[in-house]
């Protein structure tokens, strides 16, 4: 498999408009009586009985879009967030430890890279992600809208400051992926999107379909249950992609149980992670 280099792509598609203040001021009035009730908390909540449709979250995406390459960046970067959180069944604070360096964009339609400094990765090295196209529509594919944001904030007048990693005693400046869309006046650069603003288009999307309850660090969880649901051999898969420890940890935490019609489909048993999580299941529960 052969490494290609981000800025030899050209793909065009969309993206969507998020309207994040419109959230936050939803948010703001979730009063502490139903804060408890609220999905996807971190802490020991109760685990929730059910998950949001993943399905209509992919449709608002690829339809509330313009084209990738002349939408604001800022709302091809909330695009992205959404959909690195789905298919990379992260946190949002994971998101800032991904830099440029480690891309690595393949012939075989995907995408790698590593994790710095997230709750796994604590070690001396980093834990190393691997994400699939979706060819079947490039508007809600990663590994394409990933290509556009690169192509389009990698240029001289774009500056991104460093941050420095300590890996095995040595310093390394390294480059953040995600960045603010604006300048900053002081120091002239984009800097590095911060962990608390990083949760935001997520709570966008999904109230956009209905979903005020849910915080971002729910998705992990939907994510990894859809699959499941679908394939219950995809465990395994589902467990390294969140990286997980045990299965014990998803089981307990975050596995959300949830019967489909097309439960171990031959055709879906054959798919990647990508294909299940955007599959329009029948749900029998509901």
């Amino acid at each position: 498999m052969s490494g290609i280099s981000f800025y030899m792509f050209s793909d065009t598609c969309c993206i969507l408009s998020i309207r994040c203040e419109a959230v936050h001021q939803q948010s703001s009035t979730v009063d502490a009586n139903s804060a408890d009730k609220t999905h996807g908390a971190v802490g020991k909540r109760k685990k929730p009985q059910t998950y949001f449709s993943l399905h209509k979250l992919f449709q608002y995406l690829a339809r509330s879009i313009e084209f990738h390459d002349t939408c604001p960046i800022g709302q091809l970067r909330d695009k992205l967030i959404v959909l690195l959180l789905i298919d990379g069944m992260a946190r949002s604070s994971d998101l800032t430890t991904i830099t440029r360096d480690t891309i690595v964009f393949a012939d075989d339609d995907t995408v790698t890279f590593d994790y710095y400094f997230t709750k796994e990765a604590k070690g001396p090295g980093p834990i190393r992600t691997t994400i699939r196209g979706y060819p079947q529509d490039r508007r809600i594919c990663t590994v394409t809208t990933l290509k556009q944001y690169i192509i389009r904030t990698t240029r001289p007048d774009i500056i991104i400051p460093t941050v420095e990693h300590v890996i095995q005693g040595s310093i390394v400046n390294r480059t953040p992926l995600i960045i603010y869309e604006n300048k900053d006046p002081l120091s002239n650069t984009y800097p590095a999107l911060k962990s608390d603003r990083m949760s935001k288009p997520t709570l966008a999307a999904l109230a956009a379909i209905g979903e005020f309850t849910w915080r971002a660090h729910g998705v992990r969880g939907a994510s990894a249950s859809k699959c499941v649901n679908l394939v219950h051999s995809s465990r395994t898969a589902v467990c390294i992609r969140a990286r997980w420890a045990t299965e014990q940890t998803f089981n307990e935490s975050y596995f959300i149980p949830c019967h489909y019609k097309e439960f171990e489909n031959q055709d879906l048993r054959l798919s990647s992670l990508e294909y299940l999580l955007r599959f329009n299941g029948t749900r029998l529960d509901h």
